[in-house]
């Protein structure tokens, strides 16, 4: 190998290199953070609440992302249908800027949900057993064999002071 041949094939790995970091760098910016999830009990599908960043800030309008995490089949992610959204899965904006947003959740529209920076971390809290939490989990028990009513639901979390665990049983 001549010496101008090794040279061009040094500099095509440092290309190769840059790309791939600047690559990790703009997947890394752009990644988003669980902030909690619903699962029910009809099978092990679960409904995935993600914070969504400009950069490193909130998304203003749009600061949730939700999707479908279909574990009871092949793991893979699926957006959530219209219809999901508006009468089951939703997340709706009360009021968002670049630190914080309050949303409604359609599944439990009687709490908000803040989402906000905790100790360095995005997280989404709410009221759970009269005490502010980080919402981790809500669960969903529904009546078969259609699963269309629910029994109760449950708020999952731990204390924002103390990281005591929190679950608070709401009977339909």
């Amino acid at each position: 190998m001549k010496k101008s041949e090794i040279s061009c094939s040094g500099k095509l790995v440092q290309k190769i290199c840059l790309v791939l970091l600047l690559l990790l760098i703009v997947v890394s910016a752009t990644a988003q953070q669980r902030l909690f999830h619903i699962d029910r009990s009809r099978n092990k599908n679960i409904v995935c609440y993600d914070v969504n960043l400009d950069g490193n800030k909130l998304h203003k309008k749009k600061p949730v992302i939700e999707y479908w995490e279909r574990l009871a089949e092949d793991g893979r992610r699926e957006s959530l249908s219209f219809f999901e959204k508006q009468f089951a899965f939703g997340c709706h904006v009360i009021k968002a800027d670049e630190t914080e947003a309050i949303v409604k959740l359609t599944a439990y529209k009687k709490r908000e949900v803040r989402i906000h920076m905790h100790k360095g971390k995005w997280i989404a809290s709410t009221i759970i057993n009269g005490k502010e939490c980080r919402l981790t989990r809500i669960k969903v028990k529904s009546i078969p064999p259609k699963d269309l009513k629910v029994e109760y639901v449950e708020l999952c979390g731990t204390t924002l002071k103390g990281n005591k665990e929190e679950v608070e049983r709401i009977e339909k």
